[in-house]
């Protein structure tokens, strides 16, 4: 009897817990929450050497910003990002794949502060560099599902054409306003302690450095736009 009473009440647990869980799943998709999509970086990768010297400039601005927290990432050159459902994550690779890319180099110019948000190591903006930003957009934005959180944050305070924009692309001016560059440091909320840091990082950059572009990878995106996972790379010809 005790047993049976037991075996019993095993199962009603296990009906509550599978209850829960559906109520909870039912919740979301009343609310409009899509479980299955997660926000991720189509990115350029650069060789080692730059690696190596991102990694310097970062452990000099953690030094200097020992109260703030330095957050994990890949460091790259952002080409797009957006907000995709995890299964068509192998489409947009197999996308990535074909596309005809060219050797290139990565030809790094300043350190500045950006909205107090990131420390950036500034880039040239070359012609090529460009039209591949121009052409991982159109590839991967069919794809996009929602608004960046970050995006998601000040969507109320942004004019009908931004919103417009958010709503296709993730954020705003994604075309118009492309800007590359290496971030080298990650802080939210805005610190004004970042331009501070930056300058002093300046003694320690050396102008026009120089790096080949190594990879067109896909990864795990943070808040405020670091990679926190490689999931996909595809290698550029030497």
């Amino acid at each position: 009897m005790q047993l049976r009473k037991k075996t019993l009440s095993n199962k009603f647990i296990n009906l509550f817990i599978i209850a829960t869980f559906f109520l909870i799943y039912a919740s979301d998709q009343a609310l409009g929450i899509e479980t299955n999509i997660k926000e991720y970086g189509i990115v350029v990768l650069p060789e080692e050497k730059c690696v190596k010297i991102a990694e310097k400039l970062n452990a000099d601005a953690q030094k200097l910003l020992s109260n703030l927290k330095n957050v994990k990432n890949h460091w790259h050159v952002t080409l797009y990002h957006g907000a995709y459902k995890i299964n068509d994550l192998d489409k947009i690779y197999s996308k990535l794949k074909e596309l005809k890319l060219q050797p290139f180099n990565l030809n790094f110019t300043n350190v500045y502060s950006t909205a107090d948000r990131w420390i950036d190591l500034g880039l040239e903006k070359t012609e090529y560099l460009q039209k591949l930003h121009v052409s991982v957009v159109h590839l991967a934005s069919p794809y996009h599902k929602r608004p960046l959180a970050r995006s998601e944050d000040i969507y109320d305070n942004m004019t009908s054409s931004q919103r417009e924009q958010v709503d296709s692309y993730g954020v705003s001016g994604i075309l118009s306003l492309y800007n590359p560059h290496m971030t080298l440091f990650y802080q939210y909320p805005p610190s004004p302690e970042l331009p501070q840091a930056a300058t002093k990082l300046k003694d320690d950059f050396k102008k026009n450095m120089v790096c080949k572009a190594s990879q067109v990878a896909l990864g795990e995106l943070g808040y405020n736009g670091n990679i926190t996972k490689i999931i996909y790379t595809v290698n550029i010809p030497n």
